[in-house]
């Protein structure tokens, strides 16, 4: 019945945040079989089992076991919800993390940067999700170290977050100390010290 897998699905995030994984994993999966028996495979609840299954796997850097789960309920959720429902964004956000985290950064920028494209035309340019995903883009930059492209998209990130959710909300700070790794990397040590939070 889908109320027990909704239920199966509830559990087993609680036991994901008590870093019961094993269990929590089981318990994933027996939510995606009632829901894909029942309401099909094709179902946005199942789509969204599917998404948390592959969060769960990702976290445990089992990327080969996330990758297909992730990207099959990309697909189902760009077919039943089209490109521009926000689960459908979510999931490519998530492809792009996850090869990310693969250091596949070719595949991460290409994810990301049509995330951006997709999410400035739904929420426009200065959003809340769309600036979290230039930040994640930024910061895939940084990583690269690739200073010169990461830096504006940080200053822009920071300056608006600064002005959405104030001075000391937790994602400006964190813009802002990821400008002052840039500054820092670019040899632009005042400007470094201002912002870094060390």
């Amino acid at each position: 019945h889908p109320n027990s897998a909704g239920n199966l699905n509830n559990m087993a995030s609680v036991h994901r945040r008590l870093g019961n994984y094993q269990k929590s994993e089981n318990l994933f999966r027996k939510s995606l079989k009632i829901f894909t028996e029942v309401l099909g495979e094709d179902s946005p609840q199942a789509v969204s089992v599917m998404n948390n299954l592959a969060l769960l796997l990702e976290n445990q850097g089992l990327y080969d076991e996330a990758e297909p789960l992730f990207k099959k309920a990309f697909s189902i959720s760009n077919k039943i919800q089209g490109d521009k429902h926000p689960t459908t964004l979510a999931l490519l956000n998530n492809l792009a993390f996850l090869y990310e985290s693969q250091g596949d950064f070719s595949r991460s920028e290409m994810n990301y940067k049509k995330v951006i494209d997709l999410n400035k035309n739904i929420y426009g340019e200065n959003h809340i999700n769309t600036l979290s995903n230039q930040n994640n883009l930024a910061y895939l930059f940084l990583r690269e170290k690739r200073f010169k492209e990461a830096r504006p998209i940080f200053a822009k990130v920071h300056k608006l977050w600064e002005n959405q959710l104030g001075k000391h909300h937790q994602n400006t700070l964190k813009a802002l100390n990821n400008l002052g790794r840039i500054q820092k990397s670019l040899g632009e040590l005042e400007l470094a010290e201002k912002n870094l939070k060390l």
